[in-house]
């Protein structure tokens, strides 16, 4: 269920088959078999990506009240990440990328 939420959510946020991948640290071949709702092995890293991201998700609908308008957000250049896109800092694969992106949401959803 939660390798399913997660690929969905990547949909949404209109992420492609390279960079749901690289986000979720995954082969090809298991991103294919993922896809096709067969998922074996899931590593404690893959989980851990996965959380984060459904905890991404979960700020964005804090903050955006219209799913669309949140989806919309990840695709939207940023000063805060150089003018890239939320999409794009994550789609670099890096884990640090996805706690960064948490980060930031976190704390501007903070009322300190």
């Amino acid at each position: 269920m939660l390798i399913r939420t997660v690929i969905s959510l990547l949909k949404n946020w209109s992420a492609n088959d390279g960079e749901a991948r690289t986000i979720l640290n995954l082969s090809p071949t298991t991103y294919a078999e993922w896809r096709r709702n067969n998922v074996g092995y899931v590593s404690s890293e893959q989980v851990y990506r996965s959380t984060l991201l459904l905890q991404i998700h979960a700020a964005l609908r804090m903050r955006f009240s219209n799913a669309s308008r949140a989806a919309g957000w990840m695709n939207r250049p940023n000063d805060i990440f150089s003018g890239r896109t939320p999409l794009a800092l994550i789609a670099g694969g890096e884990l640090s990328s996805l706690e960064r992106l948490l980060a930031y949401l976190a704390a501007d959803l903070s009322p300190w």
